[in-house]
């Protein structure tokens, strides 16, 4: 097979990622001392090109467990695989997922602290208080004081305080309490739950798909020939989807991006040849880094959240009053 008839991006890709794994053949036989083995390279390799694990990551995570003391592949493979599924694909990605880990354990020792528990937190009551920050935005002083509340109970536990804050929740139909006034008074975008901004983001795609094809429609009314490149583009795609990762499929992986691509120009040729902008069928998304789901490819918070939970908060009190 000729370069010419490959995906060249995917040949300096494969290209990257060889050097990168060298790398860190070498800078794992640097931090342990000893020469690493073939089934401990195949650990390496199987985690940045099976698992999506980056090589930065692998690299960080072998400093950051050899600081533990610990040389396993396996350990290693361990830690940087939840930092990956956690949405980490720099250093700089783990760092911040660290030490937020570390203010999240001084939550839980105030916690538990106010309950008067002498232990330690267990996954389960981990999960419940992480619902309270992350899905319900409660801040730290918002849960000591429901905290407070459960005090003159004759044994205060953590479904007791959830009930609480979840009660407080409720009060708003979903909105956490003191939102109005807090945005009122800080000029900051009103917050909502979790729950709330997922169902808007929904909403927004929903409207958007409605659009398109309302447009698709409008198109096929003036171009029904329009009608045979949609199904042939479906055909291509899911050809795309069936086909497995691996370099031995690059020859027919590239035909199928070709076809796409010339089902796409004859698209955009019939669009404007009947009056229409060449991206009138496209998604009008209101984010294009997080295509309107709250979330980048590379699994972290949109920085649209902000402007979302503002247009959310506004939706969902005009949907109550409905």
């Amino acid at each position: 097979i000729s370069i010419d008839s490959m995906d060249f991006d995917e040949i300096m890709n494969d290209r990257l990622t060889d050097k990168k794994l060298r790398e860190l053949y070498q800078k794992y036989q640097m931090i342990s001392g000893r020469t690493v083995s073939r089934q401990e390279t195949s650990r390496i390799e199987d985690a940045v090109r099976v698992y999506g694990i980056t090589p930065e990551i692998f690299d960080f995570a072998i400093d950051y467990c050899a600081d533990l003391g610990k040389y396993s592949v396996d350990y290693i493979f361990k830690v940087a695989l939840r930092w990956t599924e956690e949405g980490c694909r720099t250093a700089e990605d783990a760092r911040k997922l660290l030490e937020k880990h570390s203010l999240r354990n001084s939550w839980y020792r105030q916690v538990f602290r106010a309950l008067g528990f002498n232990r330690l937190p267990a996954p389960a009551d981990r999960e419940i208080m992480d619902r309270w920050f992350d899905d319900m935005k409660f801040t730290i002083d918002e849960v000591l004081d429901a905290c407070s509340a459960a005090a003159g109970v004759r044994d205060p536990n953590l479904r007791y305080v959830n009930k609480i804050i979840e009660n407080r929740m409720l009060e708003k139909g979903g909105i956490k309490p003191g939102a109005v006034e807090t945005a009122a008074a800080s000029g900051e975008e009103s917050r909502v739950s979790r729950k709330v901004l997922t169902d808007y983001y929904e909403y927004i795609r929903t409207e958007d798909e409605k659009a398109r094809e309302a447009r698709i429609g409008e198109v096929l009314i003036k171009a029904p020939e329009m009608r045979d490149l949609f199904e042939a583009e479906s055909r291509v795609n899911a050809k795309m989807l069936s086909i497995r990762p691996g370099s031995a499929n690059l020859d027919e992986r590239q035909r199928l991006r070709a076809e796409r691509l010339r089902i796409e120009d004859n698209k955009k040729q019939i669009l404007t040849a009947n009056g229409f902008p060449a991206d009138y069928l496209n998604r009008k998304f209101r984010c294009g880094i997080c295509k309107d789901t709250g979330y980048t490819d590379e699994g972290m918070v949109c920085s649209c959240c902000r402007e979302r939970a503002a247009e959310a908060y506004e939706w969902h009190t005009n949907k109550a009053k409905a």
